[in-house]
């Protein structure tokens, strides 16, 4: 994952269709440059891998900001989505987001796929051997930049839709008021394919779903050296869990929620940059009519909420070292209520998460950058423990465009408040409780720019004990976790990336494997022969892919954009009838999107963009799983052809 330079915000936002008027200039634009470069670096990526996209780039590629957040990361390198629509990097689902540096709690599903990109001015991946700021999550951070009043002033308003019922109305606005600056934005989907097919049906029966999601960003400067902000957020979406088209009695509905708060403080005085904030987030998942087994069905009431604090520094101590340092305390609760025919269950969980860094950014000579850290994590109740993990990362810059990093990480990863709520809700517990799951990774990568052309390379070696691993539970988007005794991941990532005035291309290849042995918790779930197949042995997670690529081109002329980009995989794990467990891999695939957006003007010779979309030009119906799989699980296969068409007007 290619890391290129971090871009001034009012820069990052300039796009080059010259469609955003002339560049804002005034005191309070140099003072929100001068306070997002601070917060920028609070938290650096230091030795990490990462993988950056600006808004202009989302807006070039198919779909453009009518996608979520999950669909645009599917582009960067190692990333795939499962058939619930959660992402996984490096075969691994578990990331944590945070916006404009602060922390999103967790929560019941998967925040990138509820959350929009209309609202991302910047969205950073970042993975491998992350410096002491980063915890609890092994899978990497995903770093959204909003946008802001300040830089994105005016607003648009949209219509989109087209094949599978597709209909998506949505607005945006930012505006400048003084010191004050506001941003907000929304939309409502409902299409007829919400979760995926079954089988091969074009319109799969009872598979409707309706979606809402609304976003704003406040903030006041004080003055030069002080900022406070305001994150609201929210999403409701209702789904219909898909039947297959032998099945004549339709199933039951799933709906999800999502309310997250974040407020924050920014001070940077002299040498000295300290941020605070208070984050929450109310998170419910409920279903009616899942058919968890062939004659049993479940309907069940899952609810979570926590809240916490976030408190960073950083401090320059000399021109070779600055000094960074934080703490993060945060209260999780969550509530289960299930029913069957046969039984009825009630649980809750509460725990305590505290955790404090310390880390030093060393340069000893010019072009060399040594980030050492430690991190300390508290976890308490089930699936937690006390841990004590440090950091080293080093970065190497000779010159010529050259950029070389390394770095070794240790990862304490306890299970998660999902897991251990939904775990309730499906007998998950049984066999054995869930264990916090330990990591050593190690990163290695290099990357090298020379004019508009920029190639990377990346490797990675993943060590762990206790590996957690989610499993598919129901129709709808609940996962039951486990672990296995020890686990073990390698990969390689190659990237690329050009521009040439007009003309953009990207492309990723990964090539991975993921591995665990003996299942140590939640043996209730599986089968006794298949625990007895892996208990001496390694095999393949049922996520794992040997190879995934993505790739894209995009060219203007003069008002016309056009754009193409495509996804492979080699396919995920099957157990074929051998009975040896993961030793398949369903078919490969390509997925193929081609849009093209046409610019006129509009009312009060403000843009009109006109878009046409054609995602999955070949109808590629894959199979995200067949259900054989280790965690077993409903087949699932991936949305068909659909043409889609758009206009949005700038006003």
């Amino acid at each position: 994952m290619p890391a290129p330079p971090v871009v001034p915000p009012a820069t990052a936002k300039r796009d080059d269709d010259g469609d955003d008027g002339p560049a804002p200039v005034g005191d309070i634009i140099v003072q929100a440059e001068r306070l997002d470069k601070a917060r920028a670096a609070v938290d650096p990526s230091l030795g990490a891998s990462t993988y950056t996209l600006t808004n202009d780039a989302i807006e070039k590629r198919p779909g453009g900001e009518t996608t979520t957040l999950a669909q645009i990361l599917l582009q960067a390198p190692g990333v795939t989505q499962s058939g619930n629509g959660s992402l996984r990097v490096r075969a691994q689902g578990d990331l944590q987001y945070r916006i404009n540096n602060v922390i999103v709690p967790d929560g019941l599903s998967d925040l990138g796929e509820s959350l929009s990109a209309r609202f991302v001015d910047r969205v950073q991946l970042v993975a491998g051997a992350l410096p002491a700021q980063y915890g609890l999550h092994a899978g990497g951070v995903v770093n959204i930049t909003t946008k802001s009043g300040v830089f994105d002033r005016g607003g648009q308003a949209e219509i989109y839709g087209g094949s599978q019922s597709e209909i998506e109305p949505a607005f945006e606005y930012g505006g400048a008021f003084g010191k004050t600056n506001l941003f907000v934005s929304g939309s409502y989907r409902h299409n007829d394919v919400g979760l995926s097919a079954p089988d091969r049906s074009a319109i799969p029966a009872h598979d409707r779903t309706d979606q809402f999601d609304g976003f704003g960003y406040l903030d006041r400067i004080i003055d030069d050296q002080t900022r406070v902000s305001l994150i609201l957020g929210t999403s409701n979406e209702r789904f219909q869990l898909p039947a297959l088209a032998t099945d004549p009695a339709p199933h039951g509905t799933e709906t999800q929620n999502a309310d997250y708060a974040l407020a924050n403080i920014l001070r940077t005085a002299g040498d000295l940059t300290l941020q605070a904030s208070a984050f929450a987030r109310y998170s419910r998942l409920n279903t009616v009519g899942d058919r968890i087994a062939p004659s049993l069905i479940q309907a069940a009431d899952t609810s979570g909420l926590t809240g916490g604090l976030q408190i960073e520094a950083a401090y320059v101590a000399s021109p070779r070292h600055t000094l960074r340092s934080g703490a993060v305390i945060s209260f999780d609760g969550g509530r289960t209520v299930s029913s069957t025919q046969v039984e009825a269950e009630h649980s809750t969980e509460h725990r305590t998460i505290a955790t404090g860094f310390v880390q030093d950014e060393w340069r000893p000579l010019d072009g060399v950058v040594v980030n050492g850290g430690l991190r300390f994590d508290h976890v308490s109740g089930t699936g937690g423990g006390d841990r004590l993990s440090p950091r080293l990362d080093l970065i190497w810059s000779p010159g010529g465009g050259i950029d070389m990093h390394g770095g070794y990480a240790r990862y304490f990863v306890p299970a998660s408040q999902e897991a251990l709520t939904l775990a309730e809700s499906g007998g998950g517990n049984a066999g054995g409780p869930l264990h916090p799951e330990t990591d050593d990774y190690y990163d290695i990568g290099l990357q090298r720019t020379r004019g508009g052309l920029t190639l990377g390379i990346d490797g990675y070696i993943r060590r762990s004990r206790d590996m957690l691993v989610d499993a598919p539970f129901g129709q709808g988007s609940q996962q039951l976790f486990y672990n296995f005794a020890s686990g073990r991941s390698k990969g390689i990532e190659f990237t690329m990336t050009y521009a040439n005035g007009p003309f953009a291309a990207w492309s990723n290849l990964s090539i991975a494997r993921t591995e665990g042995r003996d299942i140590i918790s939640s043996r209730a779930l599986f089968a006794a022969p298949y625990l007895a197949n892996i208990a001496t042995r390694y095999v393949p997670i049922d996520q794992d892919q040997t190879a995934t690529a993505s790739g894209g081109v995009s060219y203007r002329l003069d008002r016309l954009r056009l754009s193409s980009d495509m996804l492979y995989g080699s396919g995920v794990r099957a157990t074929r009838a051998s009975g040896t467990v993961n030793d398949a891999t369903l078919p490969n695939y390509v997925q193929i999107n081609i849009a093209g957006l046409y610019r006129l003007s509009g009312l009060a010779s403000k843009p009109l963009n006109l878009r046409l979309d054609l995602i999955n030009a070949f109808n590629a119906r894959y199979q995200l799983r067949d259900g054989t799989a280790l965690g077993g699980g409903t087949p699932q296969l991936a949305r068909g052809r659909g043409i889609f068409a758009g206009i949005e007007q700038l006003f």
